[in-house]
């Protein structure tokens, strides 16, 4: 997604990376880098290989802003996968916009 529209990305022969910036990269940058909003499909003949892999801090980790930024609030990484494992397929922007209340 960009800008509100999705950009096709074309399965290609070879290998091909992807790294998708993660909600936690979304808070620390107060926003100025997005979290990913993404939709992996086969190519024509029905298949693809995709791994996903991830890298996140300790569940007690305290999530905020670099110091110079300001977001409304700051979390512990487990109170947000519990958050998160309730609403990842609601709209991103209103998940996000649910932080700010619920981690205040």
């Amino acid at each position: 997604m960009k800008d509100g529209r999705r950009i096709s990305i074309p399965p290609t022969q070879g290998n091909r990376i992807f790294i998708n910036l993660g909600d936690q990269i979304e808070v620390i940058s107060n926003g100025i880098y997005k979290s990913i909003c993404h939709q992996v499909l086969p190519n024509q003949n029905g298949s693809r290989l995709s791994i996903a892999t991830f890298y996140n801090p300790g569940a007690d980790a305290i999530i905020f802003p670099a110091p110079k930024l300001t977001y409304p609030s700051h979390y512990r990484f487990q109170d947000y996968l519990n958050f998160y494992s309730t609403t990842k397929f609601t709209d991103k922007v209103s998940r996000f916009q649910n932080t700010k209340v619920v981690f205040k």
